[in-house]
């Protein structure tokens, strides 16, 4: 019992350091995550679709090629925008959860 009793306050102690840890690094996680995200922005993301389209104009593509290449270059993008807006959500779901707590 004594054995079992002190294998419980172990893990306690195991428990509690790891979520203090997590408390401390999760501004960090947060500020990395925002950095991120700004990567997918609108703005960055409408620029960065001009660019590509106009370098394949300027390599001498035809019309239908360069289109479908830049659909397929901004859906992908936007996927990524999609999946970080998801990461976003749950970070902000772990993270109220924790405050409540």
């Amino acid at each position: 019992m004594e054995k079992s009793n002190s294998d419980v306050e172990e893990l306690r102690g195991i428990l509690t350091t790891i979520s203090e840890f997590l408390k401390e690094i999760a501004p960090q996680i947060r500020e990395i995550l925002n950095a991120i995200f700004e990567q997918f922005s609108g703005e960055k993301v409408g620029k960065d679709i001009a660019a590509f389209y106009k370098s394949l104009v300027e390599a001498g593509l035809d019309k239908e090629t360069i289109k479908e290449m830049t659909m397929k270059y901004y859906e992908e993008r936007v996927s990524i925008m999609k999946m970080f807006d998801r990461i976003m959500e749950n970070f902000g779901i772990i993270f109220k959860r924790r405050k409540e707590e």
